[in-house]
């Protein structure tokens, strides 16, 4: 996989993607679809060859002559982490005792919660947590939370645990 990215094209509506694997001794093929973004993530690429891209603008007048070729190699990356199991939610006075079962892969993990007493939608904890155990602090007593962990390492995070719920007391 290789992350492509652009500066638009003055006056282009869309762009056009060329590439080739110079490796493999291709001669430059035209993606068949327009992107009109000025991101694209090409897939499917072989790891270890070298790929060369160019992009060019279009409008209803016509194309552009081509940008100057970038090359890439991609190489094989991990996969993102399984999603942590087991979440359970133990409440205390004003807290929350949060324990899972490790993730295959993580490196941490990541706290979504909500007060559904409040109607609040999902909220992220803005630093990662790396052990399996984690005490949510300074919650209401009286209203109810949900929460979901992911893990996450290099490459990316993975899916969200099962919800568990928790009503702190005092």
């Amino acid at each position: 996989m290789v992350r492509l990215c652009w500066t638009a094209s003055s006056g282009a509506d869309a762009h056009t993607l060329y590439y080739r694997d110079t490796t493999a001794g291709q001669g430059w093929a035209r993606m068949p679809y327009p992107i009109t973004g000025t991101c694209y993530t090409a897939e499917q690429l072989t790891d270890g060859h070298t790929y060369e891209f160019r992009i060019t603008g279009s409008n209803s007048t016509g194309e552009s002559a081509p940008s100057p070729v970038a090359r890439a190699i991609p190489v094989a990356t991990s996969p993102p982490p399984s999603p942590p199991t087991g979440l359970t939610a133990t409440p205390g006075n004003g807290t929350a005792r949060l324990c899972w079962t490790a993730s295959s892969g993580a490196d941490a993990y990541t706290l979504y919660y909500r007060d559904t007493t409040a109607g609040q939608g999902w909220a992220r904890m803005p630093y990662p947590i790396t052990g399996t155990c984690y005490t949510a602090e300074q919650l209401t007593d009286g209203h109810t939370y949900e929460f979901r962990i992911t893990g996450s390492n290099s490459t990316g995070e993975s899916d969200s645990s099962n919800t568990a719920v928790a009503t702190p007391h005092g």
